[in-house]
């Protein structure tokens, strides 16, 4: 009977570590099951992303239009010679096929890609600004990898090539912006040191009490200057848009704030100063975005604002002008 009592308390050992053994089995697997999912998932993103900017790739380097088939990122169809904008094709890490869902676009291509997986993903927050839009989504397939969703360009007016000179590769486009810039940049000298108005001008800016009893007619003179200014900023915005096509919201910041730096550093007021300044700051980030410290570039003018602020306040080919008090 003793026997018997002791061979039941095992085999009730044996069932419930058999228990235990297969909970923690199922619990493993769970995990290991969600590791891998979430593994897929960080590979989508990356996948999807990789697509996204293929994408843009294709649109932007030829005529604005978007690819017909997968097969257009490998080969460009409309280049000469042979122009990748992706490596290779990607199957869907979710459904492991190489089939993708395609988000068309008006021209009849297509200007995203997603998931034909209708499974619940495990991630609904968190996303990088570019994947902002994927929060809160119940489907994969609601994870669209599109470029845009509406982009805006720049129209074309003039057909871009190389032009080579003496050795040097350089486009029609930057020729132009060159041109047109030091041809506006004479003008505006003219017009500020050549003409009456701009005597006229010099004087409001320098003391606009002393020319209001002098009879110059300040608050037109002010205006005027405004207007000078603004369209002076359309030509600046068009041959921006010229070289950089994609309309963006804050596409004006950074020029903007170089093309003061620019100013400051060849001297306040003085045009040819500030033409000076602008082709300094450019060579010194082409060479810097060149280098090592490629990351930097856009800090560069800032530094140059600093240094010229600390040493030297009125430019390059500025002048301490004293005033008496």
């Amino acid at each position: 009977m003793k026997v018997r009592a002791q061979r039941g308390i095992t085999y009730l050992a044996v069932l419930f570590a058999l228990a235990i053994m297969a909970g923690g089995l199922a619990l493993a697997g769970e995990v290991w099951e969600t590791s891998a999912k979430r593994e897929k998932e960080a590979e989508l993103l990356h996948v999807g992303n990789e697509y996204r900017k293929a994408i843009e790739r294709y649109y932007l380097s030829g005529t604005r239009q978007y690819p017909k088939n997968l097969s257009d990122l490998l080969k460009d169809p409309r280049q000469p010679g042979t122009v990748r904008h992706l490596r290779r094709l990607y199957p869907d890490p979710i459904t492991g096929k190489e089939e993708w869902g395609f988000v068309k676009s008006a021209d009849g291509g297509f200007a995203g890609v997603y998931s034909l997986s209708e499974a619940a993903p495990l991630k609904s927050a968190g996303f990088a600004v570019r994947d902002a839009a994927f929060e809160g989504k119940t489907k994969y397939s609601d994870w669209q990898f599109v470029f845009g969703p509406d982009p805006k360009f720049f129209p074309t007016l003039i057909e871009k090539h190389l032009i080579n000179i003496g050795g040097v590769v350089t486009t029609n486009y930057q020729l132009i912006v060159l041109g047109v810039a030091i041809a506006f940049m004479a003008l505006l000298q003219y017009i500020v040191y050549g003409t009456k108005f701009g005597r006229a001008m010099r004087a409001v800016s320098f003391n606009f009490e002393t020319a209001s009893l002098m009879g110059i007619p300040t608050d037109r003179v002010i205006s005027t200057t405004f207007v000078i200014g603004s369209a002076l900023a359309a030509v600046a915005g068009i041959l921006f848009g010229l070289s950089y096509p994609k309309i963006d919201p804050l596409m004006g910041v950074m020029p903007g704030l170089k093309a003061f730096v620019s100013a400051v550093l060849g001297g306040i007021g003085n045009v040819p100063g500030a033409v000076v300044g602008g082709l300094l700051i450019g060579v010194i980030e082409a060479f810097v975005g060149g280098s090592r410290f490629s990351n930097y570039r856009d800090a560069i003018a800032f530094v140059i604002l600093i240094v010229i602020l600390l040493f030297r306040p009125s430019g390059l080919f500025g002048k301490y002008q004293p005033e008496k008090v």
